[in-house]
Protein backbone atom coordinates (compact mmCIF):
# COMPACT_ATOMS: atom_id res chain seq x y z
CA UNK A 1 0.00 0.00 0.00
CA UNK A 2 1.44 3.73 -0.81
CA UNK A 3 0.49 7.04 1.13
CA UNK A 4 -2.55 7.34 -1.18
CA UNK A 5 -4.24 4.22 -2.48
CA UNK A 6 -4.98 0.51 -2.35
CA UNK A 7 -7.33 -2.35 -3.46
CA UNK A 8 -10.00 -3.66 -1.65
CA UNK A 9 -11.92 -6.85 -3.07
CA UNK A 10 -15.26 -6.53 -4.15
CA UNK A 11 -17.24 -8.81 -5.82
CA UNK A 12 -14.56 -11.16 -6.97
CA UNK A 13 -12.80 -8.05 -8.67
CA UNK A 14 -9.89 -6.06 -6.92
CA UNK A 15 -11.06 -2.45 -6.78
CA UNK A 16 -8.55 0.92 -6.14
CA UNK A 17 -9.89 3.04 -3.34
CA UNK A 18 -8.16 6.52 -3.01
CA UNK A 19 -7.35 6.77 1.11
CA UNK A 20 -8.50 10.24 1.12
CA UNK A 21 -12.18 9.73 -0.10
CA UNK A 22 -13.05 7.47 2.79
CA UNK A 23 -15.15 9.15 5.13
CA UNK A 24 -15.89 6.16 7.62
CA UNK A 25 -15.11 2.59 7.99
CA UNK A 26 -17.45 0.11 9.71
CA UNK A 27 -16.82 -3.11 10.88
CA UNK A 28 -19.44 -5.96 11.43
CA UNK A 29 -17.27 -8.77 12.60
CA UNK A 30 -15.18 -9.49 10.07
CA UNK A 31 -16.26 -7.63 6.88
CA UNK A 32 -16.04 -3.89 6.79
CA UNK A 33 -17.50 -1.18 4.90
CA UNK A 34 -15.90 1.58 3.24
CA UNK A 35 -18.36 4.44 2.93
CA UNK A 36 -17.43 7.32 0.58
CA UNK A 37 -19.41 10.02 -0.51
CA UNK A 38 -21.27 8.74 -3.32
CA UNK A 39 -20.85 4.98 -2.69
CA UNK A 40 -20.20 1.90 0.07
CA UNK A 41 -17.87 -0.83 -0.81
CA UNK A 42 -17.91 -4.12 1.30
CA UNK A 43 -15.56 -6.37 1.61
CA UNK A 44 -14.11 -9.27 4.19
CA UNK A 45 -11.25 -7.94 6.62
CA UNK A 46 -10.88 -7.69 9.99
CA UNK A 47 -10.86 -4.34 11.69
CA UNK A 48 -7.49 -4.23 13.14
CA UNK A 49 -6.01 -5.00 9.86
CA UNK A 50 -7.40 -1.95 8.27
CA UNK A 51 -6.65 0.00 11.44
CA UNK A 52 -3.11 -1.30 11.35
CA UNK A 53 -2.80 0.04 7.46
CA UNK A 54 -4.13 3.59 8.06
CA UNK A 55 -1.85 3.78 10.80
CA UNK A 56 -0.30 6.31 9.13
CA UNK A 57 -3.30 7.87 7.26
CA UNK A 58 -5.68 10.63 9.01
CA UNK A 59 -8.52 8.25 10.64
CA UNK A 60 -9.20 7.39 14.10
CA UNK A 61 -10.45 4.99 15.82
CA UNK A 62 -13.90 6.37 18.00
CA UNK A 63 -15.74 2.93 19.05
CA UNK A 64 -15.00 -0.98 18.48
CA UNK A 65 -16.65 -0.94 15.41
CA UNK A 66 -15.81 2.64 13.69
CA UNK A 67 -12.84 4.24 12.18
CA UNK A 68 -13.19 7.76 11.07
CA UNK A 69 -11.35 9.93 8.58
CA UNK A 70 -10.46 13.52 10.55
CA UNK A 71 -10.65 15.69 7.61
CA UNK A 72 -14.04 14.52 7.11
CA UNK A 73 -15.29 15.97 10.58
CA UNK A 74 -17.92 18.18 10.34
CA UNK A 75 -18.81 18.61 14.00
CA UNK A 76 -18.64 16.69 17.41
CA UNK A 77 -19.40 16.08 20.73
CA UNK A 78 -18.69 14.32 23.86
CA UNK A 79 -20.80 11.06 22.66
CA UNK A 80 -20.50 11.10 19.40
CA UNK A 81 -18.82 12.20 15.88
CA UNK A 82 -21.02 13.69 12.95
CA UNK A 83 -19.29 13.00 9.16
CA UNK A 84 -21.00 13.74 6.15
CA UNK A 85 -24.05 13.59 8.28
CA UNK A 86 -23.97 10.81 9.93
CA UNK A 87 -24.03 10.65 13.34
CA UNK A 88 -21.36 7.88 14.57
CA UNK A 89 -21.18 6.83 18.50
CA UNK A 90 -17.77 7.58 20.60
CA UNK A 91 -17.54 3.89 22.79
CA UNK A 92 -16.70 4.31 26.14
CA UNK A 93 -13.74 2.25 26.15
CA UNK A 94 -12.34 5.59 24.11
CA UNK A 95 -14.14 8.31 25.05
CA UNK A 96 -11.80 10.12 26.82
CA UNK A 97 -9.03 9.97 24.76
CA UNK A 98 -11.16 10.67 21.55
CA UNK A 99 -12.14 13.74 23.23
CA UNK A 100 -9.18 15.35 24.45
CA UNK A 101 -7.38 14.85 20.56
CA UNK A 102 -10.63 16.72 19.21
CA UNK A 103 -10.62 19.56 20.98
CA UNK A 104 -6.68 19.50 21.21
CA UNK A 105 -6.19 19.21 17.66
CA UNK A 106 -9.45 20.45 15.50
CA UNK A 107 -9.38 23.63 17.87
CA UNK A 108 -5.75 23.91 16.72
CA UNK A 109 -6.62 23.31 12.61
CA UNK A 110 -9.59 26.61 13.23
Amino acid sequence: MNNENFFLKENKRMVKIAIKEIIYIESFKDYMCFHFADREIKTRLPLWFVEEKLSNAPFLRIHKSFIISIPHIDSFSSTFVEVQGKRIPIGRTYKKEINEFLMQHLLEIS
